[in-house]
């Protein structure tokens, strides 16, 4: 069972073109935390990590998680990054 926190009624919309990537992908990281995925993990190894800046294993499987800023993202281009 996850317990999600509260939701408030405000937003706070963040400057996503002026985070570092860094920033970018511990905004992911928690992000996937928060998911319920337990112990992910930052490989943190920028341009080493074969595309792949967070993983975490839920329900006996592997997952990867790419963190990428795009205005507009499509599955095709999803696919020609693999």
């Amino acid at each position: 069972m996850v317990i999600r926190p509260p939701q408030t009624g405000t937003s706070h919309p963040l400057p996503f073109a002026q985070l570092s990537a860094d920033d970018f992908e511990r905004l992911t990281l928690r992000l996937v935390e928060l998911e319920g995925y337990p112990a992910p993990q930052h490989l943190g190894q920028r341009g080493k990590d074969s595309g792949r800046d967070i993983i975490a294993h839920r329900d006996h499987e592997l997952w990867y998680f790419q963190c990428k800023r795009d205005a507009k993202l499509t599955a095709g281009a999803l696919q020609n990054r693999g």
